[in-house]
């Protein structure tokens, strides 16, 4: 029987916690986008096109990362309050190595994160397989 890895991301522009669903107890792991409001304020003084282009870079960056760290699963729920996730599902799917991966995407509040785990939670839990005999 095929072992079935699943995974969750609430996310935004400025974090990610990912959301390891085990069944028990999840384990989340944050990541931190590095483009703040500081920096942006900084590159600003230099220009808005320096400014877009570092933001961009950046927050490539920061998708790369949450990437790397869910592509070894088989299923991922996105989900968070801003168009984040929309553009991270974007490019999980420009990703031809991700192919055989699932991904949902599932737009919410702003939840804390008792609430993430407990979304995350409700929906896997709800998706369990039938096993039959």
């Amino acid at each position: 029987m095929k072992l079935h890895k699943k995974i969750a991301v609430y996310l935004n522009y400025q974090n990610a916690n990912i959301i390891e669903y085990n069944g028990d107890d999840d384990m989340v792991k944050n990541i931190d986008s590095t483009f703040t409001h500081q920096s942006k304020m900084e590159t600003l003084n230099k220009g808005e096109n320096t400014m877009h282009q570092k933001e961009q870079n950046e927050q490539h960056t920061y998708f790369k990362s949450i990437i790397d760290a869910v592509k070894e699963h088989n299923e991922i729920l996105l989900f968070g309050p801003t168009k984040a996730k929309d553009e991270l599902n974007n490019l999980i799917k420009e990703n031809k190595h991700l192919d055989s991966i699932s991904v949902v995407v599932e737009k919410t509040d702003e939840l804390n994160e008792k609430q993430q785990k407990h979304f995350v939670n409700n929906y896997f839990s709800k998706k369990l397989p039938t096993q039959s005999i």
